[in-house]
């Protein structure tokens, strides 16, 4: 069952990806913003929060993981956040956890799997915490 009526903005300096994610959302009954900084995501969500983000982890104005850090001490807390990305090592894995990602899905990522991902999300009522990084 999808969740239709959800905001979701999508940060991607890719424009290709970014048209073809939000027209699968639109498709799927989502409301989609846009934005292909972190400075436009940022503006984005000073003037509406929305219900899940999708991220891509770099970007070229910054690090998409340290803007994840700075949305869970504020009004994004509770915002779940999709963070698709063409690095999935363990260290960038790591990384999206402490940050408080909560989920992490590789590229190439086909649209009607991120839509899946989206869903779930939206109907978790537990979105990822940050976590504090543990030296062992």
């Amino acid at each position: 069952m999808m969740s239709p009526n959800k905001t979701v903005l999508i940060v991607d300096d890719d424009g290709d990806v970014r048209a073809m994610y939000a027209a699968t959302l639109r498709r799927c009954g989502h409301r989609v913003i846009e934005a292909k900084t972190i400075r436009e995501a940022e503006v984005a969500v000073g003037t509406l929060i929305p219900d899940a983000v999708v991220l891509d982890s770099y970007l070229p104005d910054g690090d998409a993981l340290a803007l994840v850090n700075r949305w869970r001490d504020g009004n994004m807390g509770r915002v779940p956040v999709i963070v698709v990305t063409a690095r999935h090592d363990r260290q960038e894995i790591a990384a999206a956890v402490v940050a408080g990602v909560d989920v992490f899905v590789p590229k190439p990522c086909p649209a009607s799997v991120l839509a899946a991902h989206v869903d779930r999300a939206l109907q978790s009522t537990k979105p990822t915490r940050r976590m504090s990084a543990f030296v062992v």
